[in-house]
């Protein structure tokens, strides 16, 4: 009979699909502690120099 074999069939899909949505859910929990932590700011990128510019003069 095909159904023995088909129920197995089965039963291997679901525990696949089980264990994709279990890794989904973890990277889901990864991504949701990361995004509670408070962001930390990028520095200040310093101006960029003009070349036809003369350098400012220091005294």
């Amino acid at each position: 009979m095909a159904v023995p074999h088909a129920l197995l069939a089965l039963v291997t899909e679901q525990q696949a699909t089980n264990a994709h949505l279990a890794a989904i859910a973890d990277s889901l929990d990864r991504i949701a502690a990361a995004l509670a932590k408070p962001a930390v700011a990028a520095p200040e990128p310093e101006p960029k120099r003009r070349l036809w510019l003369p350098k400012p003069r220091t005294a």
